[in-house]
C-alpha cells in the first residue's frame, strides 16, 4: 500500500489533546438520537403508510390510536421510554440478579373510565321517576351504600372501544404489521455508513515490534444501495491516519481507499419478482390487517352487544377455565369471556319475571290455604301449591346467581374490575316489556274484579246485587271506559225482558229463524226447521243456536275448510249472548230468595251460597268479554320487529330462495376477509415463482474500482485520488445447479401450497354462502315465532284463567261430579299453566333479543355495518346523532 510522511511542526500535545477531544465527539455522538426521537419518527411512518392504506371507504379506519386511551383502565401515566419498574415478585427480585437499578418503582392504573361511569349513570338516573318499579336487581346486586353505575348499550360500546384489553391489543396489532413495511422500504433506500475507530498503542523497547508510541486513527464512510432488480451498489471511502506521539518527531502516515463496487444477478437471485417479494409481501400484509382490522369493529360490536348468542355460557366455571390462554414460554394472557349485553340484559329480565311467578305462587298459596278452610280442597292440593313455589324460589335463586356471574364476565369484557358495581339499562327491550305489562296489569284487574264480586255476597237480602254488579261493571279498572261498560247495561236489561215474557222469546225466535236461514242458504243445512219447531225458553233457545253455530265450525274443520271471519264473529256473539242471558236469570233467581224457605240457618245459608257461586262463575264469563276487546286492543300494540332491509328490499317478506340469493351475492361482494383470501391465494402464486427462481444456477455481474491515495511516490495529505492509480474488475461468478435438494423442496411445497390456497378459498366462499343463508332462514324463523308466541302467552293466561274458573266453579244441577278428583285435576292444570307464564313471557324475550343478535350478525357478515366513533353501529332504521369520543 502506498503511503505518504508527512512531518508535523506542531507540538505533540497540542496535537495529540485535539485527537482525543475528535475521539470524544465522536463517542458523544455514536449515542445516537434519544429513545423519543426514535420512537416519534416510528410513529409517523407508520401512521403515512396506515393512512395510505386505509384511503378505500370500504375498510376505513376507526377508532385507531396506539397508546393507550387518556381515559382508559390501562392508561399510561408514565414516561413511554423510560416507565416506571413495577413492583416485582419478591422472591424473584431476592434471588436473582439485580442488573438494573430504578429510579422509581411503581405500578398505576387509570381511573378516567370512572368519571365516564359517573357521567353515563348521572344521564340514565336522571330521566327514570323517583320510584322506578322497573329497576328491580338480584339480591345482593345493589349496595344502598355502593350505589351501581347504571349504563346502556351505546354507553357500553363507548367504554368497551377505549377500555377493552382486546380492542388495544387489535390496534398493536396493526401497528407491529405497519413496521415490516418501513424496514423493507428502508431496504431499497441509500444506505449510509460513518465509522471511526481510535487505537492507543505503546510498545517496549524488547518486544517483538520494536519501541512504539503512536495513535491509529481508522475512518470510512459510504453509501449502498439496493434496487428493484436485485442489483446492489456500493461506494465506500476509508481512511487511516497513524501519529506518531514519542515525540521524536516521528511521521504521519495517512493512506486512502475508494471502492465503487455494483453487482447485478441474472439468474437465481436477480430480477423485480425475487428483489421485491420481501416488500411487496409486507405491504400486503398490511393491507390485510388494515381489513382486520376494520371488519374488527364490527365484529367487536357485535360482540360487546350481542355476545356470542343467548346460549353463552355464563356459569362462574366458565369464566375460570375459558378466560386465560397459555402462550408461548409459559406466559398467560388473559382472554376476556364473549358474553355480550343484550344476553345480559336478558338474564336481568328473566329473574324480574321469576319473582313475578313467585308473587304468584304466593298469593295461589294465599287462596289455596284459604279455600281449603271451607272444605272444598284437600291438604293435598295445598301441599302441591306449596313445593310448586318453593320450586319457584330455587329457580329464583339459581338466576340471581347466573346473573351476577355473567355480570361480572360482561365486566372483564368491558375491561372493567370485577368489584365494580355496574347496572346494565334494559331500555333496549322497553316497548316489549310495557306490552307484557299490560296483558299482565290486564290477568291482575281481570282477577280483582272477580274477588270485588265475591264480596258482594254479604249483601244478605239479595235485592240489591244485580245493582251493584252494574256499578262494579261501570267503575272496575277492567271494564272502566270500554265498548262492554257501555253497552252491558242495554243488553242485561233486553235479556231480562226476554226472561220474562212470552212475546219477547217469539221475537228472539223469529230472529234465531233469520239467522239460521242465512246459513242454511249458505250451507245447505236446513237449521231454521230445527230453530222454528223449538218450544224451550228464550235462554236455551240462545244455547241452541250457539251450539248450531260451533257445529257448523266444527264441520269446516274437519273438512280442512277455512272457518269464514263472519261465522267466528257470530260464534263469539252468540255465546256473549248466553253469558248474559244466564247470568240474567241467576240473578233473577237470586232476587227472589228461594233460600228463604229452608228453616235450617245452616242450610238456607248454603243455599244462598251455591245460587251466588253459580253466578259468580257466569260473571266471570260475563266480563271476560272486556277482557277479549282489551285483549284486541292491546294486540294492536305489539312492537314490530326492526326490518331487514338490503338495497331497497325487505329480507323478511321476499321468498326465501330469492333472500338466500340475494345476500349470498352481496357477501361474496363486499367481505373484507374474502378479499383477503382472494389477496393470500395471490401470494401463494406468487412465490411459485420465487421458489422457481432459487432451483436457477448463479450467474452474477459484478464490477469493482478500487483507488488508492496518494499515487504512488507523491508525498501529501491523504485523499489526494488520481485516476491513473485506479484498479478495474468485472467478476462474473457462475454456479451449477447441481445441488438443490432443499431448493426443490421448497419449490414443491410452494405448489402444494397454492393448491391448498385454491381449495381454501373455496372453502371459505361456501361457508360464507351457509352463514349469510342461515342468518336469513334465522331471522324469518324467529318473526315466525314471536308472533306465534304472542298467541301462546295469550293462551296461557286463558289456561290460567280457565283453570282458577274450573276450581271454584260449582256443581252443576244434576251432574254428579268427584270433587276431590276435580279439584285435584284443577290444581294441576292451574300449577302447570301458571310455571309456564314466566317460561313464555322469557321465551319473547330471548326471541325479540336472538333476533336483534341475528341480525347485527346478518349486517356484520354481509359487510354492510357502519361504526362511529363511538363503536356504535349506525343502523339506518335506528339511527343516533353522532358524539364526538373522547380525545386520546
Amino acid at each position: 500500500m502506498l503511503v505518504s510522511r508527512i512531518r508535523s511542526t506542531k507540538r505533540r500535545p497540542k496535537f495529540e489533546i485535539w485527537h482525543v477531544a475528535g475521539l470524544f465527539i465522536a463517542v458523544i455522538l455514536m449515542t445516537g438520537c434519544t429513545r423519543r426521537f426514535f420512537r416519534e419518527r416510528a410513529d409517523s411512518d407508520v401512521e403515512y403508510l396506515l393512512a395510505a392504506k386505509s384511503s378505500d371507504e370500504r375498510w376505513p379506519l376507526i377508532n385507531y390510536w396506539v397508546y393507550p386511551h387518556a381515559l382508559s383502565r390501562f392508561a399510561d401515566l408514565d414516561n413511554p421510554d423510560t416507565p416506571s419498574m413495577p413492583p416485582d415478585d419478591p422472591a424473584a427480585w431476592f434471588t436473582a440478579p439485580r442488573a438494573q437499578r430504578p429510579s422509581k418503582i411503581g405500578y398505576y392504573e387509570g381511573t378516567g373510565y370512572l368519571n365516564m361511569l359517573a357521567e353515563y349513570d348521572a344521564q340514565n338516573r336522571a330521566t327514570e321517576p323517583l320510584a322506578d318499579p322497573n329497576s328491580e336487581m338480584p339480591a345482593g346486586a345493589e349496595n344502598p351504600q355502593r350505589r351501581p353505575y347504571r349504563i346502556n348499550l351505546e354507553q357500553a360500546l363507548e367504554l368497551a372501544v377505549i377500555n377493552s384489553r382486546e380492542f388495544q391489543a387489535q390496534r398493536e396489532n396493526l401497528y407491529l404489521a405497519a413496521l415490516p413495511v418501513t424496514t423493507e422500504q428502508f431496504n431499497f433506500l441509500p444506505q449510509f455508513l460513518a465509522t471511526q475507530e481510535a487505537v492507543r498503542q505503546w510498545s517496549a523497547e524488547e518486544s517483538s515490534v520494536g519501541p512504539t508510541n503512536n495513535w491509529q486513527l481508522n475512518s470510512a464512510t459510504g453509501v449502498s444501495q439496493q434496487f428493484a432488480t436485485g442489483a446492489a451498489l456500493l461506494l465506500r471511502l476509508a481512511n487511516q491516519t497513524i501519529i506518531d506521539v514519542s515525540g521524536k518527531n516521528g511521521p504521519t502516515i495517512s493512506t486512502s481507499n475508494l471502492v465503487f463496487d455494483i453487482g447485478q444477478p441474472l439468474l437465481r437471485g436477480g430480477g423485480r419478482a425475487v428483489a421485491l417479494e420481501p416488500l411487496t409481501q409486507a405491504e400486503r400484509d398490511l393491507l390485510y390487517e388494515v381489513r382486520r382490522f376494520a371488519r374488527f369493529n364490527k365484529e367487536f360490536f357485535v360482540q360487546i352487544a350481542g355476545g356470542s348468542g343467548i346460549g353463552a355460557p355464563g356459569g362462574l366455571a366458565n369464566l375460570v377455565t375459558g378466560a386465560t390462554t397459555i402462550q408461548n414460554g409459559g406466559v398467560v394472557r388473559a382472554n376476556a369471556p364473549v358474553l355480550g349485553y343484550l344476553p345480559t340484559v336478558l338474564r336481568k329480565l328473566t329473574i324480574e319475571l321469576q319473582r313475578r311467578n313467585v308473587d304468584e305462587f304466593v298469593e295461589l298459596l294465599t287462596f289455596y290455604r284459604e279455600f281449603a278452610k271451607g272444605g272444598g280442597l284437600s291438604p293435598l292440593q295445598v301441599d302441591q301449591v306449596e313445593q310448586q313455589m318453593l320450586n319457584a324460589r330455587t329457580q329464583l335463586l339459581s338466576q340471581e346467581v347466573n346473573y351476577l356471574d355473567a355480570m361480572e364476565q360482561f365486566k372483564i369484557q368491558l375491561g372493567l374490575p370485577t368489584d365494580l358495581p355496574l347496572e346494565l339499562n334494559d331500555d333496549v327491550l322497553k316497548e316489549l316489556r310495557e306490552q307484557l305489562f299490560r296483558f299482565q296489569k290486564l290477568e291482575l284487574d281481570a282477577r280483582k274484579m272477580g274477588e270485588a264480586f265475591t264480596k258482594l255476597q254479604m249483601r244478605e237480602d239479595g235485592t240489591g246485587l244485580r245493582r251493584s254488579m252494574l256499578e262494579l261493571i261501570q267503575i272496575a279498572p277492567l271494564t272502566k271506559g270500554t265498548r262492554f261498560a257501555a253497552t252491558f247495561p242495554a243488553r242485561l236489561e233486553r235479556w231480562q225482558a226476554l226472561n220474562s215474557t212470552v212475546v219477547e222469546h217469539q221475537s228472539l225466535m223469529a230472529t234465531s229463524m233469520a239467522l239460521a236461514g242465512q246459513l242454511s242458504g249458505t250451507n245447505g243445512f236446513s237449521a231454521a226447521v230445527v230453530i222454528c219447531q223449538s218450544t224451550v225458553p228464550p235462554l236455551q233457545q240462545q244455547q241452541l243456536l250457539r251450539d248450531y253455530l260451533i257445529d257448523e265450525s266444527e264441520d269446516l274443520i274437519d273438512a280442512e275448510k277455512p272457518v269464514p271471519a263472519e261465522l267466528e264473529a257470530r260464534i263469539k256473539k252468540a255465546r256473549q249472548d248466553f253469558e248474559i242471558g244466564a247470568i240474567d236469570e241467576l240473578l233473577t233467581i237470586y232476587k227472589s230468595k228461594p233460600w228463604m224457605a229452608e228453616q235450617n240457618v245452616r242450610l238456607r245459608k248454603a243455599a244462598q251460597e251455591a245460587i251466588f257461586r253459580q253466578i259468580e262463575a257466569r260473571f266471570s264469563l260475563v266480563f271476560d268479554e272486556a277482557r277479549s276487546e282489551l285483549q284486541e286492543k292491546f294486540g294492536k300494540l305489539w312492537p314490530q320487529l326492526p326490518p331487514v332491509s338490503l338495497h331497497g328490499k325487505d329480507l323478511l317478506k321476499l321468498n326465501l330462495d330469492e333472500a338466500q340469493d340475494f345476500v349470498g351475492q352481496t357477501a361474496l361482494e363486499n367481505r373484507l376477509d374474502l378479499m383477503n383470501q382472494q389477496a393470500q391465494l395471490v401470494d401463494s402464486w406468487r412465490k411459485v415463482a420465487v421458489f422457481a427462481n432459487s432451483l436457477l444456477g448463479t450467474f452474477d455481474v459484478r464490477y469493482n474500482a478500487t483507488m488508492l491515495a496518494p499515487p504512488s511516490g507523491v508525498i501529501g495529505q491523504g485523499l489526494n485520488f488520481d485516476g491513473n492509480n485506479t484498479r478495474h474488475q468485472l467478476i462474473f461468478n457462475t454456479e451449477l445447479p447441481l445441488v438443490r435438494r432443499i431448493e426443490r423442496n421448497l419449490y414443491r411445497a410452494s405448489l402444494i401450497a397454492y393448491q391448498r390456497h385454491r381449495r381454501n378459498l373455496q372453502g371459505v366462499q361456501d361457508l360464507i354462502m351457509l352463514q349469510v343463508r342461515a342468518r336469513v332462514r334465522r331471522l324469518q324463523q324467529l318473526e315466525e315465532t314471536y308472533r306465534i308466541q304472542q298467541r301462546e302467552l295469550l293462551l296461557i293466561y286463558s289456561q290460567v284463567n280457565q283453570s282458577r274458573e274450573q276450581l271454584q266453579a260449582p256443581p252443576e244441577p244434576g251432574v254428579n261430579r268427584d270433587t276431590a278428583a276435580a279439584a285435584g285435576t284443577a290444581t294441576l292444570q292451574l300449577l302447570q299453566a301458571q310455571t309456564r307464564v314466566p317460561t313464555t313471557q322469557s321465551n319473547l324475550y330471548s326471541t325479540w333479543i336472538n333476533y336483534l343478535i341475528a341480525r347485527m350478525e346478518l349486517y356484520r357478515d354481509l359487510e354492510l355495518m357502519q361504526i362511529d366513533s363511538r363503536g356504535v353501529w349506525i343502523d339506518d332504521n335506528r339511527s343516533a346523532p353522532p358524539v364526538s369520543p373522547p380525545s386520546p
